[in-house]
């Protein structure tokens, strides 16, 4: 008798707890989908199949001002995707919003480049080598390229391909740290030239 109790309150505990994340999952798509932001997102239930569209993680830190420690939530929500990148946009949970939720912005460097024709014994054909290249500054973007979250150094890595061959490429990593998400390091790789060679553009010191 008490082990039937048991599994039916294990059971029970177990189902009601996808369903309460399920729709916690649901309400989050449905604030996404109505902002301008997400907006771009892909809804084709069709297109997405059996992918898992919303992964959600929690950190835990001590926040500066108060002494006490905070648990920041944020969430990976799967936006569009095509052969050979898939494209995330990240919220975070927030206090200081009307709506529970807030879009992430990341920081993304913006790049002016000279190039130069060289010919190439691979693929047979002239194509650009970066002559020069200069840091113009800094932009923000919402959406993250082939992003992928590890909890072990609280951090976000991208790597967006400009082509299936991987030769052009970017690269992206951002650190949490007390709430924010800084850009600690970023490469690019402009050329198709059928090299993968990124030149790194910033490294946080």
């Amino acid at each position: 008798m008490y082990k039937l109790i048991f599994i039916f309150s294990f059971l029970s505990g177990t189902l009601f707890g996808f369903k309460s994340q399920a729709d916690e999952y649901s309400k989050l798509k449905e604030w996404l989908y109505k902002t301008p932001e997400g907006k771009e997102c892909t809804q084709d239930k069709e297109f997405w199949g059996d992918r898992k569209l919303v992964e959600k993680y929690s950190i835990k830190y001590k926040n500066d001002y108060s002494g006490e420690y905070d648990t920041y939530v944020f969430y990976s929500v799967l936006c569009m995707g095509g052969a050979y990148n898939m494209v995330n946009m990240f919220v975070e949970e927030s206090k200081e919003t009307v709506s529970k939720y807030r879009v992430i912005n990341f920081a993304e460097p913006v790049i002016d480049y000279t190039f130069i024709k060289k010919y190439s014994k691979k693929l047979k054909e002239k194509v650009d080598h970066v002559k020069k290249w200069k840091l113009l500054g800094f932009s923000t973007k919402n959406m993250l390229v082939n992003s992928v979250y590890e909890a072990k150094t609280k951090a976000i890595g991208t790597f967006n391909k400009g082509r299936g061959l991987g030769d052009a490429n970017s690269y992206s990593l951002y650190k949490f740290n007390k709430g924010k998400w800084l850009l600690v390091k970023a490469a690019d790789d402009s050329t198709y030239d059928g090299k993968v060679n990124p030149i790194l553009i910033f490294e946080a010191k």
